[in-house]
């Protein structure tokens, strides 16, 4: 992505920041700043608890990271919109984006998984 893409992209969350009521703007930035905290603060303390576990890591690194990397750097577009910043921003939000798709996976998976051990117990009862 190049730099005038990634202007724009930013530009487009920016000028969708600009038409949300004043009270959506203030939540959205609340929860920009949980998510913000909570996937840094997040990384750091799995890391810290599970340092030499790959399932540690990569839950670190794969989604508390980058959700939280995207909603603070997210914070900064809004204040300055044309800089460096939105360049890392649409970057991290990619990132942001994958970990979303991993999270949803996990739980369809476990969700599926449930169902199948739920059908085999009641097949057997039968």
């Amino acid at each position: 992505m190049n730099t005038q893409q990634r202007h724009d992209a930013a530009a487009r969350f920016v000028e969708e920041w600009a038409q949300l009521p004043l009270r959506g703007r203030v939540l959205l930035a609340v929860y920009m700043v949980i998510g913000a905290f909570g996937g840094l603060i997040g990384a750091d303390s799995v890391l810290a608890e599970f340092t030499h576990s790959w399932i540690g890591w990569a839950v670190s690194l794969i989604v508390l990271e980058p959700v939280g990397l995207a909603c603070a750097l997210g914070l900064f577009v809004l204040i300055f919109p044309r800089s460096r910043i939105a360049g890392w921003f649409c970057h991290a939000l990619g990132r942001a984006k994958v970990a979303a798709v991993v999270v949803g996976l996990i739980f369809v998976s476990a969700i599926l998984s449930c169902l199948t051990f739920f059908l085999y117990e009641f097949w057997k009862t039968l």
